[in-house]
């Protein structure tokens, strides 16, 4: 048979049962299909979710774990420097500083004295 020419005989090719059959299993399979969807929607949802939650948390204990480091470094250092020794050559060298520093005082002020006299020596 084509499209549009007339079957040969009257009536349904199927029993009114077997079409109900047929009609009742097509909406149940449909119903199913969707409901199947709608829960693989669902446990995909909750799957990514649960994964974001995860990396979530990963992160913040990573941080947290970077944070401790930190003061523990930063608290080392501080402990460091509180130990740490000056060098033995800075007393050598202030001393040799000063000495120095007290002959240039010294001998700044003979020339001074020394420029004093010989004004007063010429004025007079």
């Amino acid at each position: 048979m084509k499209e549009g020419e007339k079957a040969p005989f009257s009536g349904t090719l199927l029993s009114p049962k077997a079409a109900a059959r047929l009609l009742a299993e097509g909406e149940t399979d449909l119903q199913t299909c969707l409901a199947n969807a709608e829960r693989d929607k669902k446990l995909l949802e909750v799957e990514w979710e649960y994964k974001v939650l995860l990396a979530e948390n990963n992160l913040a204990v990573c941080s947290m774990k970077l944070e401790d480091r930190e003061k523990l470094y930063g608290d080392h250092i501080k402990y460091l420097e509180s130990k740490a020794v000056t060098p033995e050559w800075h007393k050598p060298a202030y001393f040799a500083g000063g000495v120095v520093a007290g002959i240039g005082v010294m001998l700044g002020s003979a020339w001074i004295l020394n420029q004093i006299g010989a004004n007063n020596a010429t004025t007079q």
